[in-house]
């Protein structure tokens, strides 16, 4: 089983085949789940503000960040990716291409913050 053991991966990156293990683990879970990952982890927005943006709770973003991680985690090892508790999410999904909203929440986005969103 493929493994990150040693810490954060090293400055060439994931190889090719653990970037798509783990995009295909983050692409599992719900657009909402993957939004607030990724506006919190990986852009370094503050409880409160992803709650905003998503137009939740900051208590329901905290669980969606909490879930979403531990979720992350147990696909990635089901996938055969193992990754220790010193390896920080975060990390592994800056090495990720940008997700992209599915058009239902897109949608919701949009009617949150009433206006559309550029492609």
């Amino acid at each position: 089983m493929p493994s990150l053991k040693k810490g954060p991966p090293s400055s060439e990156g994931l190889t090719h085949d653990l970037c798509s293990r783990l995009n295909a683990a983050f692409m599992t879970l719900p657009p909402e789940t993957r939004a607030a990952l990724w506006l919190h982890l990986v852009d370094g927005e503050g409880f409160a503000e992803v709650a905003d943006t998503l137009d939740l709770s900051p208590a329901a973003v905290e669980r969606l960040i909490r879930d979403g991680q531990r979720e992350l985690r147990q696909f990635a090892m089901g996938c055969g990716l193992f990754l220790p508790p010193s390896v920080h999410v975060e990390t592994l999904l800056r090495q990720l291409p940008g997700p992209r909203p599915t058009p239902g929440f897109k949608a919701r986005l949009e009617a949150v913050w009433g206006r559309r969103l550029e492609d």
